[in-house]
């Protein structure tokens, strides 16, 4: 597989000579990273400079930034060039909300907003990155929310409404016109419970799961917030968020002092709505604070279902545990591509519920 160099401004400059082996992944709500291992030569050292872009699928528009390139043994005789960097969405990480961002509405419309206001074209136009655009040919997604920022950066703005609301996101290169397409996108529903499409079920019993293991931690996890905003003692506005009573209520304290009852054009907004803005931040951090599930499979690709084909990034499936009598449903939150001598495996990373780095389960895709 040919893996070609472009400059920022999508001039090509050639191609990776002879890798060792190209790792990279691709994440549902968040930015994906990519690694190279070359042959310490005349054309890689040439080609491998930071901020040029490594295309990586260019029928799926799958790009990296070269962030970190360094010389490292690769054998008691032999040195090489690693070469590491973030996928596209990079960019969006690069840009933070600039004073107060607020913002109501369907959860997707929020994020393009932001994208458009603060990255692509903010009033300040040396904070501009003109070339990404908006894909209008998606429909909005998404339950309605109130949004407020101030200096937040975007990527992880973004990450955190997509966390609360199912969502994935994605920042595609388009060389041919010179263009990076973002949009926000839901997966596909593909477990036994719905009925519109064929469900995806991974199961020793179908011989799509080679080997799995299975564990439940709940010891670090919290089930009801009690979240602050502003005002000083007495008088500082509260809410809560999640449920529980007795031995198995567990409390914790979100601070969230930061947001302001004042909007981006000075008004002050009702009451009702900045009570809104707590309870969604609440939401948001409450989500990182689940109990943990993690199911470890090796998965067969030649089995009755294929990545790509009958399941894709940001699809829900569900999981099958003859030995447990568990059965789980879960969301293809990263997909990691592996070339080397040998040819290409995938690993894919399946989450629970809310879609925390704490909640995986990991799968070796078996070629």
């Amino acid at each position: 597989m040919d893996f070609y160099i472009f400059t920022q401004d999508y001039v090509p400059l050639g191609i990776v000579s002879t890798p060792t082996a190209v790792t990279y992944t691709e994440k549902f709500q968040s930015r994906g990273s990519f690694e190279l291992y070359l042959p310490l030569n005349t054309d890689n050292i040439s080609l491998m400079k930071k901020e040029r872009v490594v295309l990586l699928d260019a029928a799926r528009k799958l790009a990296g930034v070269i962030g970190i390139v360094k010389k490292e043994k690769a054998s008691k005789d032999t040195n090489q060039l690693v070469v590491k960097g973030n996928l596209c969405e990079e960019y969006l990480y690069r840009r933070i909300c600039w004073g107060l961002y607020d913002k109501t509405g369907k959860a997707s419309a929020v994020i393009k907003d932001m994208v458009t206001t603060q990255v692509i074209s903010p009033t300040d136009t040396n904070r501009a990155i003109a070339d990404i655009v908006i894909d209008s040919t998606r429909a909005d997604v998404g339950d309605s929310i109130v949004f407020q920022s101030t200096g937040g950066n975007v990527g992880e703005n973004i990450e955190g409404i997509c966390g609360a609301n199912s969502l994935g996101f994605r920042l595609e290169y388009d060389a041919p016109n010179k263009q990076m397409p973002f949009y926000v996108y839901e997966g596909t529903d593909r477990t036994i419970e719905q009925s519109d499409v064929s469900p995806c079920i991974f199961s020793s019993n179908y011989e799509n799961i080679l080997s799995s293991s299975y564990t439940l931690n709940a010891q670090d996890s919290k089930n009801v917030g009690l979240v602050a905003g502003e005002g000083e003692g007495l008088a500082r506005k509260t809410v809560s968020v999640g449920t529980a009573s007795g031995k198995s209520r567990k409390e914790v304290f979100i601070d969230a002092r930061d947001l302001q009852s004042t909007n981006s054009d000075g008004m002050t907004i009702p009451e009702a709505e900045y009570l809104q803005l707590l309870k969604q931040r609440g939401n948001e951090k409450m989500a990182d604070l689940k109990e943990t599930e993690s199911f470890d499979c090796v998965v067969n690709t030649y089995g009755n279902i294929r990545y790509n084909e009958d399941y894709f990034l940001g699809d829900k499936v569900t999981i099958f545990d003859a030995e447990l009598e568990i059965q789980l449903n879960a969301v293809i939150t990263e997909v990691e591509h592996a070339f080397d001598s040998i040819g290409e495996t995938i690993y894919i990373t399946f989450g629970f519920g809310p879609l925390t780095l704490a909640q995986k389960l990991k799968a070796k895709v078996v070629q």
